[in-house]
């Protein structure tokens, strides 16, 4: 199978606490672009124990409520530990470090997410990666 070649934005905050604000863009991007059904894995930096990894299919109209569940049980912190939101058109990562990935291959939605997250002062730097299709989480 040929690598497919995915766009990337790397969208850095001002402050560390600024990153739940990328939460409405990645709704308001994910109904934009009409993306479907999505899955959300928790990764580095969570409490996620045996569910660490593991894709858990979601409607991204939830995704709010899902996160804040898991603020209050203690199993995720925004900028803390790394939150997964993807399908096979697209991946979002609130990341551990404190910044917020997109990577597609739609130039659309990265042109999208550029504006919105200049538009919020935050830094934006562009990313660019190939993979297998196969690496591409199928929801």
């Amino acid at each position: 199978m040929d690598a497919v070649k995915r766009l990337g934005l790397l969208a850095i905050p001002p402050s560390r606490g600024e990153l739940r604000s990328a939460l409405p863009v990645l709704e308001r991007l994910w109904a934009q672009f009409a993306l479907g059904p999505a899955g959300v894995m928790l990764g580095w930096g969570t409490e996620a124990d045996q569910d660490l990894w593991k894709v858990l299919p979601i409607e991204v109209t939830a995704l709010g409520d899902r996160i804040l569940n898991l603020e209050k049980d203690g199993i995720f912190e925004y900028g803390e530990g790394d939150l997964l939101v993807e399908n096979c058109e697209c991946r979002f990562l609130f990341c551990h470090e404190g910044d917020f990935h997109v990577e597609t291959a739609n130039e659309a939605i990265v042109a999208a997410a550029r504006s919105e997250f200049t538009g919020m002062g935050w830094e934006c730097l562009d990313r660019f990666t190939s993979e297998s299709p196969a690496d591409v989480t199928q929801v």
